[in-house]
């Protein structure tokens, strides 16, 4: 990084000062950022909805299996 990079425009000043005196980051809870999805791993999440749409399809017989 060169000397006129701006560092303020990522982070406020407190969080920057915080940063250098504590020589560590700073990660907020995933349930504070506001996004339903955030942190979860798509992959167990399609493989969820897959269980859960052939488990109701087989349930309401519609996949040739009874009941």
């Amino acid at each position: 990084m060169d000397d006129e990079s701006i560092i303020w425009r990522f982070m406020d000043f407190t969080k920057f000062v915080s940063l250098l005196e504590t020589n560590s980051l700073f990660f907020c809870r995933l349930d504070k950022l506001g996004d339903p999805f955030g942190g979860i791993n798509p992959n167990k999440t399609l493989q969820d909805f897959e269980k859960e749409y052939y488990r109701d399809k087989i349930l309401q017989g519609k996949m040739g299996y009874e009941k």
